[in-house]
């Protein structure tokens, strides 16, 4: 197919794609309103995966947050039954996707997480659910990175370029309430 006719499809895709991607901004928008007014931490961390879940329109979506002193990550919300099953489980930075995108800090998307080594597959084990893809990126303030959200299986379609800078955008605001949370709190 030239590129003139590829580009056309391309298009006319984002055209006919265009009034969902819209709505999906104005809930991104409503969504970071919420995180900015929310002072108890547990409550926060549970609305920020929510939302993720919510604007990548995955099956389930997490968050793990960097202990600087075990120099690992540990499960601090999920959604569904995969939040039954993790707790505050650890992940390991250097064995593990999560611990991919912290310690590299930028996104990862993986269409088959069963096959990628950095896979962590004693989540699943502990869990009933069942992991495919994944879709990573840094919750990360000015100065540092506080941890990972993580999308976890898409439910239409893999994840695209769409889901991650959305994902990255409720990253942004996430890290921003987190830390005046964390302010609030030890005030």
């Amino acid at each position: 197919m030239p590129d003139s006719d590829k580009r056309s499809d391309r298009e006319l895709s984002a055209i006919r794609n265009y009034p969902l991607l819209v709505k999906r901004y104005a809930r991104l928008v409503e969504v970071a309103t919420d995180l900015a007014s929310r002072l108890d931490l547990d409550s926060l961390l549970q609305r920020i995966v929510d939302a993720a879940q919510e604007l990548t329109e995955c099956e389930a979506a997490s968050l793990l947050m960097y202990d600087a002193q075990t120099q690992q990550l540990y499960f601090e919300a999920a959604t569904n039954e995969l939040a039954a099953g993790v707790g505050k489980q650890t992940v390991p930075t250097e064995s593990s996707l999560a611990g991919w995108v912290f310690t590299h800090g930028e996104p990862l998307v993986v269409d088959n997480a069963l096959t990628d080594p950095r896979f962590f597959r004693e989540l699943d084990m502990l869990t009933s659910f069942r992991t495919q893809s994944v879709l990573g990126v840094p919750l990360r303030t000015a100065d540092k990175t506080l941890g990972v959200i993580e999308a976890i299986n898409k439910r239409a379609g893999r994840f695209d370029e769409q889901d991650e800078r959305l994902l990255q955008a409720l990253a942004a605001q996430a890290a921003i309430a987190i830390e005046n949370s964390r302010l609030f709190q030890q005030s």
